[in-house]
């Protein structure tokens, strides 16, 4: 599968997503990352999103989940 390097404007919400994904909590399947998480996330790293980088985050974190859930079955 051909993926397409981050364009370096996204870079940014790409490590947050990566750094929030790795302390996810688990269960049966990936829990989604939450709002509080991601407010918890800015308020101790001093980033600041836009709301279209949150919705990135949630997107990136949709295809995460699909993706792990079929790799499942």
């Amino acid at each position: 599968m051909f993926c397409p390097p981050c364009p370096a404007a996204l870079a940014h919400v790409w490590n947050a997503f990566a750094r929030l994904g790795a302390r996810r909590a688990s269960g049966f399947g990936a829990s989604p990352i939450s709002f509080l998480e991601i407010e918890s996330f800015q308020r101790l790293t001093g980033l600041r999103f836009m709301s279209l980088e949150i919705r990135l985050i949630e997107e990136l974190d949709d295809l995460y989940r699909k993706i792990m859930s079929e790799k499942a079955e």
